[in-house]
């Protein structure tokens, strides 16, 4: 048999299409013979085992006692409890709710309907929405333009703020904290309020929070909050209330 005969008869054999999801997977070049898929089946039978453990509620952080609850965000019927389901979705409702109200203008700054959004997080906080809104964004066609306090650097927030001259009263600002006590959050958050500040606007106004009960986080006089449940993480519930307003 040709080189080129075995090259097709093993890209027939490995190659893999999926209409359904419009997914392909090619594995035919890689180097393996099929020895190796019967070696590495039983490591993916017990990883998918594993993993659907974890979707069905099993304790992954024994430390803390706490399950991981991502999955449920995109599905709330995959809860492992009915209390939890009926939590997902309330709070699911909430956020489309909170996002339909600004949209509409229904819920505005004191410049009127709100055009930016100020990100306050740090790590996974601003991760997780600067990642939604590269990928899903569509540049001036979306109805809030996105910036980022993403770290401690002043001179990176002094930009972001010189590129929002003339418009915090139009911009909504997000602080994400899950225990309301990081403090580079907290120093976004004071940096953020004195700009607005000193523009003659209450930042409270202009300002929603992302945090949790029981966390440090002061939410008096904000438009919103929206609280994560301990099994929630914060990238996940900010990719769900970013996507939002796209």
């Amino acid at each position: 048999m040709s080189h080129s005969s075995a090259s097709w008869d093993r890209f027939k054999t490995y190659f893999l299409h999926l209409e359904s999801l419009g997914l392909s997977v090619d594995i035919s070049k890689m180097s393996f013979v099929e020895e190796d898929l019967e070696t590495l089946k039983s490591l993916a039978s017990k990883s998918l085992q594993e993993m659907k453990a974890l979707e069905s509620g099993a304790v992954a952080n024994p430390d803390e006692g706490r399950k991981v609850g991502h999955y449920w965000l995109r599905d709330a019927r995959l809860a492992s409890t009915p209390e939890e389901t009926d939590q997902i979705k309330q709070a699911l409702s909430q956020i489309q709710s909170f996002t339909q109200k600004v949209h509409e203008g229904s819920i505005q700054g004191k410049g009127g309907r709100f055009q930016n959004l100020l990100v306050i997080g740090i790590g996974g906080s601003a991760l997780g929405p600067q990642f939604v809104a590269h990928a899903l964004g569509q540049g001036h066609q979306d109805k809030l333009q996105p910036y980022f306090f993403d770290n401690t650097d002043p001179d990176g927030m002094d930009r972001v703020i010189a590129s929002l001259d003339g418009a915090l009263d139009c911009t909504l600002s997000i602080v994400i904290s899950k225990s309301g006590g990081t403090k580079e959050t907290r120093n976004g958050m004071l940096e953020a309020k004195r700009a607005y500040e000193t523009t003659g606007l209450s930042f409270e106004q202009h300002a929603v929070a992302i945090t949790s009960d029981g966390s440090q986080h002061t939410v008096a006089g904000f438009l919103g909050a929206a609280r994560l449940r301990d099994d929630d993480g914060k990238r996940a519930v900010q990719g769900t209330i970013q996507a939002g307003d796209h």
